[in-house]
């Protein structure tokens, strides 16, 4: 199939002498995420749960990648500022709160867990985290650069033009530019190690489709009211997620 580099973990001692470096790294990271204002104070936790889960799973390389999601969607988020605020866009000037921090990245957290849980089954794992870390950024920067070029958008179900901003909607340039950020976030899992070549484009393209599907969802049942933004994005990460871990079972 592919090998992880020597960041994977194979025996119980190495998951031991990783939990010191993952509190450390981890924490720092949260803290230096609040500092930036790109967290609420609960957002930071949220994020060092998450990150220090993702450490465990996948050592340092796995951190490098979550580190790169974190900086395209915080590039994304504030590109063009003042344009969004102009159209109407709410700017979360303190950051994402908790549950938008868990909605984007629980996902491959859970991911992460297992393949601790199972740590001979993570060459079949990675797959899935990467794909829903892609999903994240793909699904961010796609939203946050739409609304800020404004150009034409469409709804996906039904298909129609409509105005910047509805749920669901999307554009060229925002489906370009998202789609870019997942394959980023391929890039970044290569570099590492992570992912063989093959695998981390498959990822990629299954955080594309994660994207695509949190446009479905957005269009369909969060216009309704039935679900709002944050279980629209974990429900896709976890698509991305289960269509990347369903292709490495299925050509494991």
């Amino acid at each position: 199939m592919y090998v992880l580099n020597t960041f994977a973990f194979s025996s119980h001692d190495v998951l031991s002498s990783r939990i010191a470096a993952a509190l450390a790294v981890t924490a720092i990271f949260a803290l230096w995420a609040r500092w930036l204002k790109g967290v609420t104070p609960g957002g930071a936790l949220a994020g060092f749960a998450v990150a220090f889960a993702i450490y465990l799973g996948t050592g340092v390389a796995g951190f490098f990648v979550l580190f790169g999601v974190f900086l395209v969607t915080a590039a994304a988020t504030h590109w063009r500022r003042p344009v969004k605020e102009q159209h109407g866009k709410p700017v979360q000037h303190n950051g994402r709160d908790g549950r938008q921090v868990l909605a984007n990245v629980s996902a491959a957290a859970a991911v992460c867990g297992a393949c601790v849980l199972f740590p001979h089954s993570t060459t079949y794992l990675m797959p899935g985290a990467i794909a829903a870390l892609a999903e994240t950024a793909a699904d961010t920067v796609s939203s946050e650069t739409g609304e800020a070029l404004r150009g034409p958008t469409f709804l996906l179900i039904p298909f129609r033009r409509v105005e910047p901003g509805p749920d669901g909607a999307i554009s060229l340039g925002g489906t370009t530019c998202g789609l870019l950020a997942a394959l980023f976030v391929a890039f970044l899992a290569w570099l590492t190690g992570l992912l063989d070549i093959w695998w981390s484009l498959t990822a990629a393209g299954c955080g594309f489709a994660g994207m695509l599907f949190d446009s479905i969802l957005g269009a369909t049942i969060e216009t309704r009211g039935l679900l709002g933004n944050d279980g629209v994005n974990f429900l896709a990460t976890i698509f991305a997620a289960d269509l990347a871990l369903l292709i490495s079972w299925l050509t494991g």
